[in-house]
């Protein structure tokens, strides 16, 4: 099931939505099974022409469409008398020259925008879709389907989510808003400048919107908006996969107030200005009371947010997404940031990440640059929590820092962790300009530099340090920062930066496991009259990281019969992979830097018959420092065990160069009946990559 499914399926089941029928679900409301006077059924090809007609209380009709036959906007009715009812031309719709109103019934399942009349032919939908967002507010358990097409919308539709007044001083009752694309529904702003395109206010309940582009059409400062302030919410908002916002003048989306939980996994791209406001693609903010704040955002691994740009001079923030949880830095809130594998950020002028609150876990995001200078990719602002996994390219760009923390004076901070990260760096002009450092760490005032780990993270390319370390002068306790087993080929100016907050003469004191390699040009550096600093490795400082691959099977091979024939291992599960280590359409391993490729290579053999009689394990390697060579041969038929099944195990070393290839391959002979690699935890393959 992909990731849109299932937040549809829990959404739907959390709201106890009723029935699944067609392309909608039906809503709860009167059906005309439970209506008086049914007298008669009547066919139309549209509503007009329903309206023209004559009607008794109590007919049912159907339409073929709204406008024109079969244009979508088909519906069932029934004929009713009620004056207090104000027709929306949707779910009631006004009979000419009677009096009577037609209720639509949409027994077929589809609740969508062109039941209201919206027509996707460049004319004005604003008042059919706003009053198609109406009825999906006004009773529970309802579901707003966008239909295909691109439907021009020329004022700002603003809809109060479900606010319902059940006492004269208390509004409790909420709808959720479900609002949900069939098609390629594509909603578009025209017209004059507006500050919002869709405004939800007071949006107190869960809200899903799925499968919806949004198109700001340049012209919408915030084109879509969840507002939740004045009392307490456990709303939560999810904009899930196949969801886009774009053309935006300021923000794509943008939740203000207080949320138990944002998820967003769609999409958002060229959000763009000249104006002296920032510019974001995803912007969570406080209200105006200290605790009106998202509680939790998760930025999902489909999340696609791309060219956020402000052209302004001097140039402003344009970030690909702003969590703000503290109104002032010295709250502390139980806000949580949480970025998933895969959610990818490309061009974003600003920061890809930026966040103000204390608990984060960034996990593998994709952050690009080409031609775009910056200011941080991730930017923890109040320090705490860990960010691993990434990879950050940078083509033809430079920011001060690829990740950057600052600790700063809050109550029990926690510590920070940059781990297993990866940067690379590619310039087509040797000349240009460089990333200042992978790693930037600082104090923002006079408190420890303390609990940060910076470890196994790699820069391919070249940097001015690996790391920087903004320390403080302190009347008592210690700067420590731990730095292990991190990758550098090369800086320009040294490995490691120190530099004072307050120009002072503070001790750092730098604690490291393992041994650092020697190298003649990198080397420690300190600024600002820092007070020399106590160091556990020589005046060099770096540390090869050790990348591994390791593969499994998620299907059995069954095709190693016994011709003698070479086959190829190539597993298409791949447990973990730093950089790149491992070519699932070849079976190749590639070294990423000159030094050693250890293996380990473990295969559980099945269907072994009598005919079978050996099997070698074949080590193809493109090297000029090692040959390919036999590793393993045996005889199956002294190996096999009682039910035809064998394990192979085997393991080595080999001396390569940056490129070269290793390939593991199996040959059996004798016997056609084909041999199994069963698909197990006794079958998979290890390959870790020492440089030297």
């Amino acid at each position: 099931m992909d990731l849109a499914s299932k937040n549809r399926r829990n959404f739907i089941k959390k709201v106890s939505v009723t029935g699944i029928s067609g392309v909608g679900v039906v809503a709860a409301s009167s059906s005309f099974a439970n209506e008086s006077n049914v007298q008669s059924t009547a066919l139309f090809h549209s509503v007009e022409a329903m309206k023209n007609a004559l009607h008794r209380v109590g007919d049912v009709i159907t339409t073929l469409g709204y406008h024109d036959a079969h244009d979508g906007g088909g519906n069932q009715y029934l004929v009713k008398m009620d004056p207090s009812i104000t027709p929306d031309n949707g779910e009631y719709i006004a009979l000419n020259n009677s009096g009577l109103l037609a209720k639509g019934l949409f027994t077929s399942g589809g609740h969508n925008i062109k039941q209201w009349g919206a027509k996707n032919d460049g004319s004005d939908c604003s008042v059919q879709i706003k009053n198609a967002l109406i009825w999906q507010q006004s009773a529970p358990n309802r579901v707003l389907y966008g239909a295909s097409g691109t439907f021009v919308i020329n004022e700002t539709i603003s809809i109060s989510t479900g606010l319902k007044s059940v006492f004269s001083t208390y509004l409790t009752r909420t709808y959720p808003l479900i609002l949900i694309g069939h098609g390629d529904c594509v909603l578009k702003a025209n017209g004059q400048n507006r500050v919002y395109h869709f405004r939800f206010p007071q949006a107190r309940h869960d809200h899903l919107i799925e499968g919806i582009c949004f198109d700001g059409s340049g012209i919408v400062e915030r084109v879509v908006t969840f507002e939740s302030t004045g009392m307490p919410s456990n709303g939560e908002i999810n904009i899930a996969q196949g969801t886009t916002i774009k053309n935006g003048l300021a923000i794509g989306v943008y939740c203000y107030g207080e949320f138990a939980r944002v998820y967003f996994d769609g999409s958002i791209r060229d959000i763009v200005s000249s104006q002296p406001n920032s510019t974001t693609g995803l912007s969570i903010a406080p209200g105006p009371s200290n605790n009106e704040y998202t509680k939790h955002l998760v930025v999902g691994s489909c999340a696609f947010i791309s060219s956020i740009s402000n052209g302004y001079t001097p140039t402003r923030d344009a970030d690909g997404v702003i969590f703000v949880a503290m109104r002032e830095i010295s709250q502390r809130h139980d806000a949580t940031f949480t970025v998933e594998p895969g959610a990818t950020f490309e061009n974003c002028q600003g920061r890809a990440i930026k966040s103000q609150v204390v608990n984060n876990i960034i996990v593998g995001p994709v952050i690009k640059r080409d031609s775009c200078n910056g200011l941080v990719d991730i930017d923890l602002q109040y320090g705490g929590g860990s960010v691993s996994n990434a990879v950050i390219i940078h083509k033809n760009s430079t920011v001060t820092y690829a990740i950057g923390v600052t600790k700063r004076a809050l109550p029990n901070i926690s510590s920070a962790s940059i781990t297993h990260n990866t940067l690379s760096v590619i310039q087509d002009n040797a000349t240009s300009d460089l990333t200042t450092a992978m790693v930037g760490v600082a104090v923002a005032q006079s408190v420890p530099l303390n609990g940060i780990l910076i470890q196994g993270n790699k820069v391919e390319g070249k940097v001015e340090y690996f790391s920087t370390l903004r320390i403080s002068e302190l009347t008592s306790g210690v700067n420590e920062v731990t730095i292990n087993d991190n990758y550098l080929k090369e800086a320009q100016s040294a490995f490691l930066q120190v530099w004072a907050y307050n120009g002072g003469y503070p001790t750092l004191f730098v604690r490291s496991s393992g041994n650092f390699a020697e190298h003649t040009t990198l080397h420690t550096k300190q600024i600002q009259n820092t007070r020399a600093f106590p160091l556990v490795w020589n005046n060099s400082g770096i540390m090869p990281l050790n990348m591994m691959s390791e593969v499994r099977l998620g299907h059995t091979l069954s095709n190693i019969s016994g011709n003698a024939q070479e086959h190829v291992l190539a597993f298409d599960n791949i447990t973990s992979d730093h950089s790149g280590l491992y070519d699932s359409s070849t079976g190749e391993f590639k070294a990423p830097f000159d030094g050693a490729l250890k293996f380990q290579c473990n295969l559980e053999l099945h269907k072994i018959d009598d005919a079978h009689s050996d099997l070698e394990l074949i080590i193809l390697t493109n090297s000029a420092l090692s040959d390919s060579y036999v590793a393993n041969s045996v005889n199956l038929q002294t190996m096999k065990s009682s039910n035809n099944t064998y394990n192979l195990k085997e393991s080595g070393e080999l001396q390569v160069q940056k490129g070269d290839t290793i390939t593991f391959q199996v040959k059996v002979t004798g016997g056609n009946n084909a041999l199994d690699i069963a698909a197990s935890q006794n079958t998979f393959i290890k390959v870790t990559a020492s440089p030297l």
